[in-house]
């Protein structure tokens, strides 16, 4: 995961700048060459303190962030709203997952006096899917999320329910 987002080169070319062997980094860090080596390669993962420390001595800092809602993939997840042509995925339980909750601190779920929203409003159906025609999967990933159960407290117009049906049956081809 961390060569997707390229750190082990950025390591290895901060590494080089300062003229640290592996050996030395490894030793100024405190983590073993063999983590280090296995970092660089993109083969590692290590825990959070180390990739602090290795980062530390490089002069480099850790930013973590809240990941941004990728509205085409929920779409084509099943959320029920118009995908505007974005990327083609395989659809599965665990993608789902992630991008719902992303999708759902974006959304920061639904406030009484606020006007929904098209986005809130194919959520709030998705939510009312997964919870009455999987109630496993829901329980499991949603059913203790405040932002989820911010959803329940409002009464479900005839709009989400029928996306509800919508989202029920793209849901149901792999879930």
């Amino acid at each position: 995961m961390l060569g997707m987002i390229g750190l082990p080169r950025r390591i290895s070319s901060a590494r080089t700048e300062l003229g640290l062997t592996q050996g030395e980094l490894a030793a100024l860090a405190g983590a073993s060459l063999a983590t280090l080596q296995n970092l660089e390669a993109g083969r590692a993962n290590p825990s959070l303190s180390t990739l602090e420390r290795i980062l530390t001595v490089l002069g480099m800092e850790l930013e973590l962030c809240q990941g941004e809602a990728d509205w085409d993939i929920l779409a084509a997840l099943g959320v029920p709203m118009q995908k505007s042509g974005g990327p083609t995925v395989q659809p599965s339980p665990e993608l789902l997952h992630i991008h719902l909750r992303h999708a759902l601190a974006e959304v920061g779920g639904l406030q009484s006096d606020s006007g929904e929203s098209r986005k809130q409003e194919a959520l709030w159906a998705t939510l009312v899917a997964l919870k009455h025609h999987f109630p496993t999967y829901y329980a499991r990933h949603f059913g203790r999320s405040p932002l989820a159960k911010s959803f329940d407290s409002r009464e479900v117009s005839g709009r989400v329910v029928g996306l509800a049906r919508i989202a029920a049956d793209n849901l149901a081809r792999y879930l």
